[in-house]
């Protein structure tokens, strides 16, 4: 009886070697899940089948009688829980995969090594967008021995992806991060609770202080870091962060940096001050009073 089951479970890994890619690991956790429901249905047949023929031999015996019926129901309930769980998770893979990768409804698509496209992610898979950090007239500078990728909005090697070290801006003074930066564009920062003059301002900002790249290194001696090269004293503060976002999450998440960035910019208008003065204050960021006067409170 269970020898088909045995078999199938040779094909549980849908590739080999080079050909194996994203989709492939989302077929291979499908396949585990029809292999562990097929497999439930002899086993509870096997329960059912052994509870029986107990019960009919335990007819003199009401301890017999009693443990056949536990092994009847908890057969029943287990099978039932392995129904419930496939139906749960086939409908969370369609909710999550993109519907081109589904041949039936319980049956995952892989497009084939010789048509599928080289530039695809895990992000493609999913059906989500990948984050862009790019700046307007910005150039993006890798580590040696890595080049720009476009496609894959990294520095690649060949074999593995880096961030960018930093971005060279072309831009001039006042130059903003562009719309599809999601570190520090204007619709972003509005988004974090920015005035669309203040998200201008911040987006100058964010231009001269890491050129919009949220992974910049920290200036050598400085403990500032990301988009807005946030100071480690400043993000420490818990009443900087929200939400998902705290002191312990990485300075170089671009959207804990934003937030940190406008929560930092309330405090400021709180005490009466500019909502700028961690960056245009004396001593720090030169440049970034020209960004205020462009454009504007």
């Amino acid at each position: 009886m269970l020898l088909p089951f045995f078999a199938a479970a040779q094909g549980l890994v849908p590739c080999s070697g080079i050909d194996c890619q994203a989709c492939y690991l989302i077929d291979l956790f499908q396949n585990v899940i029809n292999f562990a429901l097929g497999l439930s249905v002899p086993i509870a047949i096997g329960l059912f089948a052994y509870a029986g023929v107990l019960y009919f031999i335990s007819a003199a015996k009401p301890s017999g009688i009693e443990q056949a019926k536990k092994i009847f129901q908890t057969a029943l309930v287990g099978f039932i829980i392995a129904l419930l769980a496939y139906v749960i998770v086939e409908t969370l893979l369609h909710a999550v995969l993109k519907q081109e990768y589904w041949s039936t409804w319980n049956s995952i698509q892989c497009t084939s090594q010789e048509n599928r496209p080289t530039n695809k992610t895990v992000g493609d898979l999913l059906g989500q967008a990948s984050i862009n950090p790019a700046v307007v007239g910005s150039s993006p500078l890798c580590p040696t021995g890595y080049s720009w990728e476009p496609s894959r909005n990294a520095c690649f090697n060949g074999r593995a992806t880096t961030p960018p070290v930093s971005y060279n801006v072309y831009g001039g003074n006042g130059a903003l991060c562009t719309e599809n930066n999601t570190a520090c564009s204007v619709s972003v920062l509005q988004a974090a609770g920015y005035t669309q003059a203040q998200a201008k301002v911040m987006s100058c900002i964010a231009v001269t202080e890491s050129s919009g790249n949220p992974y910049v290194p920290s200036p050598k001696g400085s403990t500032a870091c990301g988009t807005f090269q946030i100071v480690k004293s400043n993000w420490n503060n818990p009443n900087i962060h929200t939400g998902r976002c705290s002191s312990a999450s990485s300075c170089k998440d671009p959207y804990c940096n934003a937030q940190a960035a406008y929560l930092l910019s309330q405090a400021q208008i709180a005490a009466g001050r500019s909502p700028y003065s961690d960056w245009t204050c004396p001593g720090c960021n030169a440049k970034a009073q020209a960004c205020v006067s462009l454009y504007g409170n």
